[in-house]
């Protein structure tokens, strides 16, 4: 999988799915925002550099959380205390997350309060929606990687065994060839 040249070890594919589902989110989100508010539906024409702040909005806060979430599995681990890595990476990405786009949305567009906690209200769901799950593929990965790596062991352990028996069968065929006055073959 080819790496990103903007970030070194990220594959590509991940960065292009998440920057392709936060986009369609920050239009989603726009939309339903712009529409509760205005009571009609935005238009490309007017509303365009709206449509772009918002997505890129949305893209940063979702990258600073993903980016934060990768210092935070090595801060705390999954396997050994689930409940606080979610907890923890639920309370603060949500913080990180609420402050960069409130800031942002109140900077850079003409938001009313009501429309800043519809906006808090749906990043704090998907959040929470994406740190369940972020767990779950990590639970699931860990889950195959133990597989593997159990039918790995029990490979070797059989190839062991098959060898040992070999290597008895020999020999105890060496010793029973000069009863039937055979010579072994070297």
């Amino acid at each position: 999988m080819p790496a990103s040249h903007f970030f070194p070890g990220t594959p590509m594919k991940k960065f292009s799915t998440l920057v392709l589902v936060c986009t369609l989110l920050g239009i989603i989100f726009f939309l339903y925002i712009f529409y509760s508010a205005k009571g009609r539906f935005p238009s490309l024409q007017f509303e365009a550099y709206e449509f772009v702040v918002f997505t890129l909005i949305i893209n940063t806060a979702a990258f600073i959380a993903w980016q934060f979430d990768k210092v935070l599995d090595t801060w705390i681990n999954w396997r050994t205390h689930f409940l606080l890595r979610f907890i923890s990476g639920f309370v603060l990405n949500g913080i990180l997350v609420l402050i960069l786009s409130i800031t942002a949305s109140v900077l850079l567009l003409e938001v009313r309060n009501d429309d800043v906690i519809r906006l808090a209200v749906l990043l704090i769901i998907t959040l929470f929606i994406s740190e369940i799950f972020y767990g779950l593929f990590y639970s699931y990965r860990y889950y195959a990687k133990t597989q593997v790596e159990a039918m790995q062991l029990e490979r070797l352990q059989l190839e062991l065994q098959f060898n040992s028996l070999k290597k008895t069968n020999q020999s105890a065929l060496l010793i029973q060839l000069p009863k039937y006055g055979l010579s072994p073959a070297v």
